[in-house]
């Protein structure tokens, strides 16, 4: 599977989201962003209707989306960066609110408990409306590419070998595989973070292969087990991919 830009800079900007959230995402670049817009910061909103708003930082704009019932994904409210002014949070007693100023219209609005990534929000925005120049993209193979901490799921005693973060075909907003001295899990986030969705024990491991590539410099990675199972993490960096087939190609670590 080919990824576009935004996919990738968007998936790369949520892996390092620490406040909890169970909104399907998967889609959302796809609705929303042109292919080649980068994401460069995410902050997740505090729920509403039972989804989580977000606001992206783009290189080209800074909007606010939510999740509609029936019509998935929709832009709320957006500025196009040389329209922004500046940006702000300001902490309440149980949450906080980031304000984005814009010129000759209505400030970009998000409520927020997570107060580290705002300000981080908030940072960016400044040093743009400064004059300052882009950062540069973080694709999914740079930062997310490890998996982003999935090794929690492990039981005491339990030794992770290699892992790597892609999307399931569940339509999670991230998905890992985790290669450990007993099994390979295949992973998702959820409201309570990391949760394990199927597993092949390690010596029921039939085969693992590593498709691509694509133009986009990401693969898949295809675990088969013996009894006809299988565990798929696709949008994966391949050398993080790779890692995750040599570790189950024998000799084993």
């Amino acid at each position: 599977m080919a990824w576009t830009r935004s996919q990738q800079t968007f998936l790369a900007a949520t892996s390092r989201i620490t406040k909890r959230y169970d909104t399907r995402t998967v889609d959302l670049p796809e609705r929303l962003l042109a292919p080649d817009e980068v994401v460069h910061e995410v902050l997740v909103g505090d729920t509403r209707s039972d989804a989580n708003p977000f606001l992206l930082v783009t290189d080209r704009r800074v909007l606010v989306a939510r999740l509609r019932m029936l019509r998935g994904w929709r832009v709320v409210a957006q500025a196009a960066a040389p329209d922004i002014t500046g940006a702000e949070y300001t902490p309440t007693a149980l949450s906080g609110r980031l304000r984005v100023g814009t010129r000759g219209g209505a400030d970009l609005e998000l409520v927020s408990d997570d107060r580290a990534q705002a300000e981080r929000v908030v940072g960016l925005v400044r040093h743009l409306v400064a004059g300052a120049a882009q950062p540069e993209p973080v694709l999914i193979g740079d930062a997310a590419a490890s998996g982003g901490g999935v090794e929690t799921v492990l039981e005491a005693g339990e030794r992770p070998i290699a892992s790597t973060l892609g999307a399931g075909a569940s339509g999670a907003r991230r998905a890992a595989l985790l290669v450990s001295d007993r099994r390979v899990l295949l992973a998702s986030t959820g409201l309570l973070g990391w949760r394990i969705d199927r597993e092949i024990p390690r010596d029921a491991v039939a085969v693992a292969e590593l498709t691509g590539p694509g133009p986009d410099g990401t693969a898949t990675v295809v675990v088969h087990g013996a009894d006809g199972h299988r565990l798929e993490a696709a949008g994966v960096a391949e050398a993080a991919g790779r890692a995750v087939v040599d570790a189950l190609t024998p000799p084993w670590p």
